[in-house]
């Protein structure tokens, strides 16, 4: 009689493969291993040491690839931690902070055509002496 054999579930093939460093792509693993990087970064330990390590778990990755898909990582957590405002937000909010409150001249051109048009700027209220 033939024995059985015990076919896996989708669960358990999908976990032995998200599990395999060899499988997965660079990028994905060196994201799964992040906070770890970061944390040997921020001991001073140098990138090629890192490197070495990543090698000899079976990730084929070079110093310069290394160097690359960290930033592109560290950024993407960066950009993650900030404000969860969308672009057009941002934009209007900068638009806002960097807008000088009224009476305030910041163009150097309209300084030029005040002179020119002889506009005494000491009249202007928070005029430095």
């Amino acid at each position: 009689m033939a024995e059985s054999f015990k076919i896996p579930s989708l669960d358990d093939a999908f976990k032995k493969l998200s599990e395999d460093p060899t499988i997965r792509s660079k990028t994905g693993v060196i994201e799964t291993y992040y906070q770890e990087i970061e944390a040997m970064k921020s001991a001073g330990i140098p990138n090629f040491k890192i490197v070495a390590c990543l090698n000899a778990i079976g990730i084929d990755i070079g110093i310069k690839v290394f160097e690359s898909l960290f930033y592109r990582i560290r950024k993407r957590h960066r950009n993650k931690k900030g404000s969860t405002a969308s672009a057009d937000e941002l934009r209007l909010t900068a638009g806002k902070i960097r807008s000088p409150p009224p009476g305030v001249i910041e163009n150097p051109s309209d300084i030029r055509r005040m002179i020119r048009e002889g506009i005494n700027l000491e009249d202007f209220e928070g005029a430095q002496s």
